[in-house]
């Protein structure tokens, strides 16, 4: 009798931001949770698509839970090893990973990556030993280091700079590690801090936040295995321990690189926020590039998100102006395209951090120990600036906060000329003009049903 040949799979990890959880009836839902309900769970070519999705640190049962778990990043070492063992439990060789993330989701879906890079994905066999394997990568570059599993998963285990790849072949040749695993897309919203999560001197001062040391371990930047990799970044983002996670292609790495600045803070971009018109159009952006490598969506759930906006506004209408009066007039009270509001953060936990603005395309490296830039500016980070930054600045619509009229200051060293932005501040950077991104099918389909057509037109003064 001949054997059914394996379904191709492709397995999607999404992992929500701090305080997000698919199944709260309390707050607006991220794009992670809205993105893992637009899956089609059958694709067209036969294959099928696992969506395991996971709440953000800081959803638990009780206040001590959210504020720490929320605040500090606790809980995310847990996360990491979840969606590992998800993936090592269910992978079979052609099938696709796809991961996703938001905040310290975002962090956590990079980690993971940053695993499958480091040690492959762990065979059966090897996750019986996945806890003091976990234990000797935090270990490595630890002399002082005294190995409480000193002959598990095997004995004489290298360590120093250079034990990753001696490890991983020794796993492999246990036959503990599937060593060459490629991640086929990793699909985050603005990762932040220099290793993904927040930073601030409060949070060290009141020991309620793990030491720099223990973030790195987790290794979150861009490895070959990943052939994909797509981030939406928030231009209005201005608390400091929220400084993006850029990422940059290192020497030799062909990883697809794809990083795009919408209008927005932080959760505007990545969604929860009451009024997500800003999400919509990050989302529909994020859709697109996954889409781009083989990714498929329920075109019937897809539409019924579209029109959520639209009945929201009707609902709650601005009391103030938000476009130019022309556009006002024919658009209200719902906000079209690329005007939705953009609203700062009010926890408490970073009032106190003081503002920051963003400086897309002048990123410098930063030292992984010191956490400290150096003067090197980051390589190739493949920017671009999405449309809806141009249409907003040339309708006129509204500053953080509603407040004053939309200017982008993010991009005060910039200026927009025949479909891209030059650079025209005194740096010295490599990289002088930032594209501005096209818009794909579901970003097409989103302007369509939103009526804004005509905005999209809409050009800046020179």
């Amino acid at each position: 009798m001949t054997a059914t040949p394996p379904v191709h799979k492709r397995l999607i990890i999404c992992c929500d931001g701090t305080w997000n959880d698919a199944d709260s009836e309390d707050a607006s839902p991220s794009n992670v949770t809205r993105i893992s309900r637009l899956f089609s769970l059958a694709c067209d070519d036969g294959s099928v698509q696992i969506v395991n999705y996971q709440s953000g640190v800081g959803t638990g049962s009780n206040t001590a839970d959210t504020l720490l778990g929320g605040a500090f990043g606790i809980g995310v070492a847990e996360r990491v090893r979840d969606a590992y063992y998800f993936l090592a439990q269910n992978y079979m060789p052609g099938d696709d990973i796809i991961l996703i993330g938001f905040s310290r989701g975002a962090f956590t879906a990079r980690s993971v990556a940053g695993l499958i890079g480091q040690i492959g994905l762990l065979t059966r066999e090897g996750m019986e030993d996945f806890y003091p394997i976990f234990e000797d990568m935090e270990s490595w570059n630890k002399p002082s280091y005294k190995d409480p599993f000193p002959t598990r998963p095997f004995p004489d285990k290298p360590t120093g700079p250079l034990a990753a790849p001696l490890y991983r072949q020794k796993l492999a040749d246990l036959g503990m590690t599937r060593p060459d695993v490629p991640v086929k897309a990793i699909a985050v919203w603005d990762t932040v801090g220099s290793l993904g999560i927040p930073q601030t001197a409060l949070m060290h001062k009141l020991h309620l936040q793990p030491s720099a040391k223990w973030y790195q371990f987790f290794d979150t930047s861009l490895a070959p295995s990943m052939l994909h990799a797509f981030q939406a970044l928030a231009l209005d983002e201005v608390r400091p321990p929220f400084a993006p996670a850029v990422w940059e292609l290192g020497d030799n790495n062909k990883t697809d690189l794809r990083q795009c600045w919408f209008p927005g803070d932080h959760s505007n971009v990545g969604g929860g926020k009451p009024d997500q018109g800003m999400a919509d159009i990050t989302l529909a952006w994020m859709m697109d590039q996954l889409a781009s490598v083989g990714v498929e969506f329920d075109p019937e759930a897809v539409g019924h998100y579209i029109g959520q906006i639209e009945e929201w506004y009707r609902k709650h209408p601005s009391e103030k102006r938000w476009a130019s009066r022309e556009i006002y007039e024919q658009f209200k009270p719902v906000r079209p395209w690329a005007l939705g509001a953009i609203t700062g953060s009010k926890n408490f936990v970073y009032k106190f951090a003081g503002q920051l603005t963003r400086t897309p395309g002048t990123y410098h490296q930063v030292d992984p120990v010191s956490l400290q830039p150096k003067e090197t500016y980051l390589n190739t980070t493949n920017e671009s600036i999405h449309p809806s930054v141009r249409v907003r600045i040339a309708a006129e619509g509204l500053g953080l906060n509603d407040k004053g009229t939309y200017d982008a200051p993010a991009l005060r060293h910039w200026s927009y000329r025949d479909g891209g932005w030059d650079y025209t501040g005194n740096e010295n950077i490599k990289v002088r003009r930032l594209p501005e991104a096209e818009i794909g099918p579901f970003g097409q389909q989103l302007l369509q049903a939103r009526k804004s057509e005509q905005l999209f037109g809409l050009q800046l003064k020179q």
